[in-house]
C-alpha cells in the first residue's frame, strides 16, 4: 500500500498560486490514499476563491486516490461555534475526520493527527499526549499542527506545513511524506516558495524576485534612509515585510516613561505627515498598523 501524507496548507487567497504548484508536484505521486494533516483553510470563514479552491484539490484528489482523508485543525483555522470548515467536505463524498486518524497499514498501526506531544519543538505546554504512549500504541505517527518539521523519534514526525505561513519559518525545508511498505519516506516540497532574512538593502538585487523577503533593521537611522525604496522593493519580491529590532524609545520620544507608547504613535502621526509620495506613505501607513501604532 502507498500513502501520501501532507501537513499543514493554510489556504488563503494570497497564497493560492503557490498552493497550485505545490499540490500539482504532490498530485504527481502515484497511491492508494492520500491524507491532509489538518489546518486545510488558514481561517474557519473561507472566501470564495478559496472555498474554490480547495474544492478543485478535493474533487482532484478523489480522482487520484482511492480513498482521501482530512483531519480538522483547530482554533480559528478551522473552528466556528463548533463547527470546523471541511464538514462541508461529506457533500463532495469524503467524511470528514477530527484532529486523528488511526488506520492499519501493511501490517502497522499508524496515527495521522494534528495535535503535540510534549516533545514537540513549539508545544508549549500545549501537549495532549506523550511520546511514550504514543511509541506503546503505534508503529508510525505523523502530525500537523507544527509548522516546522520535527523528526521525534525514528517513527515519530511533525511534517510542517507545506507552504511558509509565518516569519518563524524562515530556514525550514518543507516536507511531505510517503509511507510504502510499511517505510516512511520523506520529501522535500520543491514548490515551495523559499523565505529568508537580510539585514541590509544591499544584498536585496541579488535575491530571486519568487522569494518571500524580511529585512531586519536595527536603527531608526537606517529605516528613515531606506523607507523610500520599501514600496520598489514590496513590488520586486512574493511578499515583502520589515522588521524593526531598534529600541525606538530613548531614541525617538525622549518622553516620559509611563508616557513612551502614546508619544511614539504621536510622534509616527506627525511624521508621516511630511511624507509626500503616495506610494510610500501607503506602505508605511500600512506598516505601522501592523505594529498596533
Amino acid at each position: 500500500m502507498r500513502v501520501i501524507i501532507i501537513g499543514d496548507t493554510h489556504i488563503d487567497e494570497g497564497s493560492i498560486p503557490e498552493l497550485k504548484a505545490i499540490f500539482e508536484e504532490v498530485f504527481q505521486q502515484k497511491g492508494d490514499m492520500f491524507i491532509h494533516l489538518g489546518d486545510f483553510f488558514d481561517k474557519c470563514r473561507p472566501t470564495p476563491a478559496e472555498l474554490k479552491f480547495g474544492a478543485e484539490v478535493v474533487f482532484r484528489a478523489k480522482k487520484l486516490y482511492k480513498k482521501v482523508v482530512i483531519l480538522s485543525g483547530t482554533g480559528r483555522h478551522n473552528w466556528l461555534n463548533d463547527v470546523s470548515i471541511i464538514e462541508f467536505f461529506k457533500y463532495m463524498g469524503i467524511t470528514p475526520k477530527g484532529v486523528s486518524f488511526d488506520t492499519e497499514i501493511d501490517g502497522k498501526k499508524c496515527l495521522f493527527g494534528h495535535f503535540f506531544t510534549n516533545q514537540s519543538k513549539l508545544e508549549y505546554g500545549t501537549a495532549k499526549i506523550t511520546v511514550k504512549k504514543l511509541k506503546e500504541k503505534y508503529d508510525i505517527v505523523l502530525l500537523g499542527h507544527q509548522h516546522q518539521p520535527q523528526k521525534i523519534t525514528k517513527t515519530i514526525y511533525h511534517l510542517g506545513s507545506m507552504r511558509h505561513v509565518g516569519w518563524n519559518e524562515v530556514g525550514d525545508v518543507k516536507m511531505y511524506a510517503i509511507i510504502e511498505d510499511g517505510e516512511i519516506q520523506q520529501k522535500m516540497v520543491q514548490s515551495a516558495i523559499h523565505m529568508r532574512d537580510v539585514w541590509s538593502p544591499e544584498d536585496l538585487p541579488n535575491i530571486d524576485p519568487n522569494t518571500k523577503v524580511r529585512l531586519l533593521i536595527h536603527k531608526w537611522e537606517d529605516y528613515k534612509k531606506w523607507v523610500n525604496d520599501f514600496p520598489k522593493w514590496e513590488k520586486r519580491f512574493q511578499q515583502f515585510k520589515v522588521k524593526t529590532e531598534y529600541q525606538t524609545v530613548a531614541t525617538i520620544c525622549k518622553g516620559a516613561k509611563e508616557h513612551l507608547t502614546s508619544s511614539l504613535k504621536d510622534f509616527v502621526a506627525q511624521w508621516l505627515t511630511k511624507i509626500k509620495e503616495k506610494e510610500v506613505l501607503t506602505f508605511l501607513k500600512k506598516r505601522f498598523n501592523e505594529e498596533g501604532l
